[in-house]
């Protein structure tokens, strides 16, 4: 079950580095096409903005998984091994809460546009859904990701007090 997790995790993440690649394409093609041809691409803002979007929830679950977020770090790193295992428990523990907020509104808020077929209001015309779906999937994702690790600091948790 966990190698079947850590590739899934690790397809959304080279799907993000796809993106990335996209994104870099996206934008060279609209500078050359806006300062060498004088003809702007009217649709290259908006798909750039899709794609950031659909960067930051594709990649979040692997980022965990390799457990390289942002971490403020001063007073943990004075805390003994025992204390750094419960705020770290604490800490997983929150973020589940909050992605399964996250995941659960996401998917309302998904589901609402796609079944009124909502759309940007811009010349795409792109339907909201395909924007918003990234939410709830990398969110789930990223929850996969966060009980793992919560099971693993139980379990360690576990082992040094039994």
């Amino acid at each position: 079950m966990r190698r079947k997790l850590e590739m899934i995790s690790k397809l959304l993440f080279w799907l993000s580095i796809g993106v990335i690649t996209g994104i870099q394409v996206v934008v060279f093609y609209s500078v050359i096409m806006r300062y060498l041809f004088r003809r702007p691409p009217y649709w290259a803002t908006e798909v750039t903005e899709l794609m950031l979007i659909m960067l930051t929830f594709l990649a979040i679950a692997e980022v965990e998984r390799l457990d390289k977020h942002i971490k403020f770090s001063l007073i943990i790193d004075w805390l003994s091994e025992g204390k750094r295992r419960i705020v770290n428990i604490i800490n997983r523990t929150i973020a589940l809460i909050f992605t399964a907020i996250l995941a659960w509104e996401g998917g309302k808020a998904t589901w609402l546009v796609y079944s009124k077929g909502m759309k940007m209001p811009s010349l795409l015309r792109t339907p909201l859904f395909l924007v918003y779906i990234f939410l709830p999937l990398g969110a789930l994702a990223l929850g996969i990701q966060l009980i793992v690790k919560l099971l693993d600091e139980l379990r360690e948790a576990r082992r040094e007090n039994p």
